[in-house]
């Protein structure tokens, strides 16, 4: 009797409604599914976030700009008697003759190569002998210096940098600029400082206003959250 009284307990308590059940303290079957999916509608958003969400991933490099020198030397073919076209610095063109040195029967006119001003050489003047390989002259030239960017980029990472990847160099000087950028080219062969050097093509006049040399922050690729995180992680495990 008492064991059928038990069951019929029991068999109440599983058939009392969700009315009773919320006045006796236990939670509604309704309310835990909603709960439930709510929950699973929020990881489910973090996780969707957490694959979209880009985060930035800078690198410390180092840099040069290096320009071609603005100047050319002229240098004596031959030796003999120096004929200079111009005593003092004077606009020239390119093809104009600079200098014509006369040995004998020969004469050797030197050309400029360039537009620009001609500086002689004042060590010698009209009528003196020179040397062959000595300097006659040199020529300034007009146009602005062909600027480059290159990155110093060591061996641990330059299988990360490739031809094209967009980036962006953050320095002091260029906070407030858009100083975006695209590789150009890598090199095959490292250098001296065993970096190989990457040339950055970017506007002439950012590289232009930077310093010579120095370090910059560089954007070299974005990665979701939970890829850097694992990363991260997996960095610390090794350590």
């Amino acid at each position: 009797m008492e064991e059928e009284k038990k069951i019929f307990i029991d068999k109440g308590l599983s058939l009392r409604s969700e009315e009773v059940n919320e006045v006796m303290g236990n939670v509604p079957h309704r309310v835990f599914r909603i709960g439930t999916f709510i929950f699973i509608c929020i990881v489910a958003l973090l996780v969707a976030i957490g694959y979209t969400l880009q985060v930035p991933n800078y690198i410390e490099v180092p840099y040069i700009v290096s320009g071609n020198t603005s100047a050319i030397g002229i240098v004596s073919k031959n030796a003999g008697i120096v004929m200079f076209r111009y005593n003092q610095p004077h606009n020239i063109n390119e093809g104009d003759t600079i200098a014509t040195v006369i040995n004998g029967n020969d004469s050797v006119y030197s050309i400029s190569p360039i537009r620009g001003i001609v500086e002689n050489n004042f060590l010698y003047t009209t009528g003196d002998n020179i040397v062959r390989g000595d300097t006659l002259a040199r020529v300034i030239s007009c146009e602005l210096p062909n600027y480059r960017l290159i990155l110093k980029i060591s061996r641990n990472i330059k299988s990360e940098i490739i031809c094209g990847m967009k980036i962006k160099i953050i320095t002091k000087e260029t906070m407030t600029e858009n100083a975006v950028g695209y590789i150009k080219k890598v090199s095959v062969i490292p250098d001296e400082a065993n970096c190989y050097n990457a040339v950055v093509e970017m506007p002439i006049n950012i590289i232009q206003n930077l310093p010579r040399f120095g370090k910059a922050r560089v954007l070299y690729k974005q990665e979701n959250v939970f890829t850097k995180i694992f990363a991260h992680r997996n960095k610390s495990a090794f350590e």
